[in-house]
């Protein structure tokens, strides 16, 4: 034996956090989620990520990006990427330091909606009510 812990002792402990520990759960739900929406907008050429950006760009209007980082909660670099593909496929636009939505991406958003809603159906589906309701009652 070469460490303070036995294998079945790590075995037990791995065993124990891996059944309730909550982080794993919301990572593996967060999962799942994402997979359900980026199968329902694939047809639109975006992911879940994309639609997350454009709906924040969308509802608040011109905005930095330190704000939507700040709003959204998304690390720094991961925004700058898919800020930079949004741009590079020209569905929001930099006019200083701010980020818009361009006309195509405005149409684009419009036709998400049935996707979207798709994506929302099959997801409640999948996790029921009580975890909806939950999910819908969290605070930011």
């Amino acid at each position: 034996m070469c460490g303070v812990y036995t294998t079945m002792a790590i075995r037990r402990t791995a065993l124990h956090i891996g059944s309730e520990c909550l982080v794993m759960r919301a990572r593996r739900l967060a999962r799942r989620l994402t997979r359900i929406y980026d199968e329902e907008l694939r047809g639109l050429g975006i992911g879940s990520a994309q639609l997350n950006l454009l709906v924040t760009i969308g509802a608040a209007g011109p905005l930095r990006a330190s704000t939507i980082s700040d709003y959204l909660d998304i690390d720094k670099s991961t925004l700058s990427r898919t800020l930079a593909r949004l741009e590079a496929e020209g569905l929001i636009a930099s006019e200083g330091h701010t980020l818009r939505l361009t006309v195509t991406g405005e149409r684009l958003l419009g036709h998400a909606r049935p996707a979207w809603q798709r994506a929302q159906l099959r997801a409640s589906r999948e996790i029921g009510n009580r975890l909806v309701a939950a999910l819908s009652d969290t605070e930011r």
